[in-house]
């Protein structure tokens, strides 16, 4: 596929989800760097036959923008652009050649060692940090959201960025006396991954920003250990 999309040129589909596409891209007459571009088709959302999944739907990805709009951290992919069109939303961000952490594992033989183990997960705590400070909540933390990057031919250290915010949300019920990694007021929605979900989410009772923490010890087990933590 070759498409011009403003000065952006789509080649080819890395990823694809229930609303989206993904798409590796370069500028037109800039080769040098390349960028992943989420396409979301309005038609999708707005001819749902569920008309309240679809009000869902762009409200999410409004919160989406908004909340990528306000990272800038190493450690998360930088949204870089933002084109819409009259049939699309096209999210332009920074490519990572490294692929997710799953595949990342597969190639691996399904485990790392501890030392890398803690390289990945230390940097995207990092990560996390930045999100909290800016008092947001990720919600769907997985090895396939985690993505790796090589700014130099050195394979062995890529960097970690954290990314697709799909399910993120703002807290604005903060208390202003607790630390970054405070307690929500109340936070009842349920989304993420089932195996990677913390026990409140799974129960359908209030949860706070550490259920992204559980959810990033169950990628700790699942990469070292090579398996999920539960079987479901």
């Amino acid at each position: 596929m070759s498409k011009k999309v403003g000065e952006y040129i789509i080649e080819d589909l890395i990823g694809s989800g229930a609303y989206s596409k993904v798409f590796k891209a370069h500028k037109l007459n800039d080769h040098t760097e390349l960028y992943a571009i989420k396409m979301i088709t309005k038609k999708i959302l707005i001819y749902n036959m569920r008309k309240t999944l679809s009000k869902k739907m762009y409200k999410r990805l409004e919160r989406e923008i908004e909340i990528l709009q306000m990272l800038n951290h190493e450690n998360i992919v930088k949204l870089k652009d933002l084109m819409v069109t009259d049939n699309h939303y096209y999210l332009i961000f920074e490519y990572c050649n490294g692929g997710d952490l799953t595949k990342y594992c597969n190639n691996k033989d399904g485990k790392l060692d501890e030392h890398t183990a803690r390289h990945i997960i230390r940097q995207v705590v990092e990560g996390l940090n930045e999100l909290y400070n800016n008092k947001a909540i990720h919600r769907d933390i997985k090895r396939n959201n985690i993505f790796l990057h090589h700014p130099t031919k050195n394979l062995m250290s890529p960097t970690i960025k954290l990314g697709d915010f799909g399910f993120a949300r703002l807290i604005t019920q903060m208390k202003d006396s607790e630390p970054s990694m405070g307690e929500l007021t109340r936070v009842m929605s349920i989304v993420g991954t089932p195996l990677n979900m913390a026990p409140e989410l799974l129960h359908d009772k209030e949860y706070s920003l550490k259920a992204d923490i559980w959810s990033l010890g169950t990628v700790l087990y699942e990469i070292l250990c090579g398996r999920p933590c539960y079987k479901a």
